[in-house]
């Protein structure tokens, strides 16, 4: 019986994941207004892991949008 249990206690750990695939991150926000003809434009710089995003993620899902930004400085795009 002592067998099982312990054989039941050293399988477990490998059944049980304690990971979380939804973890929280602190994302730094920058704000801009952009004065282009004829209308003003505002968009927000997000650095999420240390990449820079552009978009809007406020308001009505349908109008929100997410894009790398073309000059992450980011060490991780540098071409060696």
């Amino acid at each position: 019986m002592k067998k099982i249990k312990l054989s039941i206690l050293s399988v477990l750990p490998l059944l049980v994941d304690c990971s979380n695939d939804y973890q929280r991150k602190h994302v730094e926000q920058k704000h801009y207004s952009l004065d282009l003809p004829n209308t003003n434009v505002k968009i927000t710089e997000y650095t999420i892991d240390g990449c820079q995003y552009l978009g809007n993620l406020v308001g009505d899902s349908r109008n929100n949008y997410l894009t790398h930004k073309g000059n992450c400085n980011n060490p991780i795009h540098e071409i060696r």
